[in-house]
């Protein structure tokens, strides 16, 4: 399921799949992006990294941190804020 992202990580040179993945992936990478001040290609190499890591589909990693229920912390992967609900 994160073949494409895991292509599109630091060293990937495939992207074509990329544009397949949900919206919220998407989004997610941008605010990945945004946060942690690295390039959207190693955004979605960090997606695909932390859904791995916890065995979760990258959809909900990137539904999680859209929504605010994860946020990331520094470089390292997301917390799960205190106040989140679901």
């Amino acid at each position: 399921m994160n073949e494409p992202l895991e292509a599109a990580g630091p060293g990937g040179d495939d992207l074509t799949d990329i544009i397949e993945l949900p919206e919220v992936v998407h989004q997610a990478a941008g605010m990945t992006s945004v946060q942690l001040a690295i390039p959207i290609r190693n955004a979605y190499g960090r997606l695909a990294g932390y859904a791995r890591q916890c065995g979760r589909p990258v959809e909900q990693i990137a539904a999680d941190i859209v929504e605010w229920r994860l946020q990331w912390n520094g470089g390292r992967p997301p917390e799960r804020r205190a106040d989140a609900t679901g």
